[in-house]
């Protein structure tokens, strides 16, 4: 019992419960519906790379080889560069996609009926 006593476990209260969970859900979404997107894209495989040179980051860094820690991080700077370059064309679909929903539902229903009109 003295060990029950010992651990100090955080209470939380039920509206922090439930953010917690609404949070949980929305970032599980986000996930998931961008590796769903990603599927069926050649970014997969950019990724799978990209997921490689980081664990040999994460490898030579607890290593200490400072030498190709520091060859990665100067890689990982252009890398951040040259992401929006590779993925140009799913983001364009991306945001295509995203455009084309009824999002705005009012506006852009009365314009589409004037134009499909005249």
């Amino acid at each position: 019992m003295d060990f029950l006593n010992s651990i100090n476990l955080p209470v939380f209260t039920f509206w922090e419960a439930v953010k917690a969970c609404i949070e949980i859900t929305i970032i599980s979404s986000v996930i998931y519906f961008s590796i769903l997107f990603l599927q069926r894209t050649r970014a997969v495989a950019i990724l799978r790379g990209l997921g490689l040179l980081f664990l040999f980051g994460l490898a030579s860094y607890i290593f200490q080889l400072n030498t190709i820690f520091f060859m990665l991080k100067a890689v990982g700077a252009v890398i951040l560069i040259i992401l929006p370059i590779v993925f140009q064309p799913e983001l364009r679909r991306a945001l295509d996609r995203w455009g084309r929903r009824d999002s705005g539902r009012g506006v852009s229903r009365d314009w589409k009926r004037n134009k499909s009109s005249a």
